[in-house]
C-alpha cells in the first residue's frame, strides 16, 4: 500500500460536513494533521477511500478520519478511529464506526479495540486513553510515543502483513459463519463492538504468575 497525497475535492461523495466537524474536534483536542491521502493497495478489488491522518504527541496516539467508496452499495459512513501502539506488537483502538461484517476475517490476537458508534472524537479520546491504560497495566506493557507519519505508515504496512497472515490461517468456514452472523444480525451486539483477542488470556496468565491484577474487563460499551 502507498499513501499518495489527496484533497477532499477528489471525492464528490465525501461527507464534507462530518469530515470538517471531526477535524475541528481533533484540532481542539491537540491532534496535528499529518496527511490527507487516498491509499492505494496492490489489489484490483480495493475501494477508493479518503483518509485524514493525525498524530497526538502528548498522548502518543494517532487519529484517522476515513471514508470508503465501494462500487456496490454506496459510500461507507465516514468514521473516526483512534489508535495507539504498545510493546510486543500490541495495538489498541477505538472507532465511532459501525463494525463491518468483513472484519471477522481480519481480527488479530494482539490488535484489540472497540466500536462506539456515533461517538464524537471528543468522546472517543478519554475512552481510548482509559482502555489503553488498563490494557498496559494488565499486560505490563508501555505505549509507544512516536507519532510521526513515517511510523504510522510503517506500522500500517506491518498490520496489513499480519492481516494477510491471519486470513491465510483462518478457516474459511469459520470466517464465513462469522461474516454471515454479522450480516444477518445474529451475533450479540457486544461481540460485534468489542474485540479483545489474547488480552484476557494473557492477563489471567500474568495474574496466576503474580505479575498483574488479571483481566478486569474491557471499558464498558453503552
Amino acid at each position: 500500500m502507498s499513501f499518495p497525497p489527496a484533497i477532499p475535492e477528489q471525492f464528490p461523495a465525501l461527507d464534507r460536513a462530518r469530515l470538517e466537524a471531526f477535524s475541528r474536534d481533533l484540532d481542539d483536542l491537540g491532534f496535528e494533521k499529518l496527511l490527507d491521502t487516498a491509499p492505494v493497495a496492490d489489489t484490483p478489488v480495493q475501494a477508493p477511500s479518503f483518509c485524514r491522518i493525525y498524530g497526538h504527541r502528548r498522548h502518543g496516539c494517532f487519529a484517522v478520519v476515513m471514508q470508503s467508496f465501494p462500487a456496490i452499495g454506496g459510500p461507507i459512513e465516514l468514521r473516526c478511529m483512534l489508535n495507539g501502539y504498545l510493546d510486543d506488537g500490541w495495538s489498541v483502538g477505538v472507532s465511532n464506526g459501525r463494525p463491518l461484517p468483513a472484519s471477522a476475517f481480519v481480527r488479530r490476537p494482539r490488535a484489540i479495540g472497540m466500536s462506539l458508534p456515533m461517538a464524537t472524537p471528543t468522546e472517543l479520546l478519554p475512552r481510548f486513553l482509559h482502555f489503553r491504560d488498563q490494557v498496559c497495566a494488565d499486560l505490563g506493557l508501555r505505549p509507544s510515543g512516536d507519532t510521526s507519519l513515517a511510523t504510522y505508515i510503517r506500522r500500517t504496512l506491518e498490520s496489513l502483513a499480519e492481516i494477510r497472515e491471519a486470513m491465510e490461517r483462518k478457516s474459511l468456514a469459520v470466517g464465513l459463519s462469522q461474516y454471515y452472523a454479522r450480516t444477518l444480525g445474529l451475533q450479540r451486539r457486544r461481540s460485534q463492538l468489542v474485540w479483545l483477542g489474547d488480552y484476557p488470556k494473557i492477563a489471567e496468565e500474568r495474574r496466576a504468575a503474580g505479575l498483574g491484577p488479571g483481566f478486569r474487563g474491557a471499558a464498558p460499551i453503552e
